[in-house]
């Protein structure tokens, strides 16, 4: 197993303990472990990075797909 399937699994269990979406469970897996949101993307294959950009277009929280065009951060 990967570095990244472990960690979209502790993200997955922590989506669906505290029922929210996976794009929040890793804002919340970053905050309880210290980590940057920047440094944990590195470690994220392209898979999960879709994931989490579906999550934030669905939840709106990003509400414009082409704002994945320009890369802002190292997610979107």
């Amino acid at each position: 197993m990967t570095d990244a399937e472990k960690l979209l699994g502790i993200i997955n269990t922590i989506s669906l303990e505290r029922k929210v979406g996976i794009f929040d469970a890793l804002i919340i897996f970053s905050e309880e472990n210290n980590i940057e949101i920047e440094d944990i993307i590195p470690m994220l294959d392209s898979n999960i990075t879709e994931k989490i950009k579906t999550d934030a277009l669905s939840m709106n929280i990003v509400c414009n797909r082409k704002l994945f065009e320009k890369k802002t951060t190292s997610l979107f």
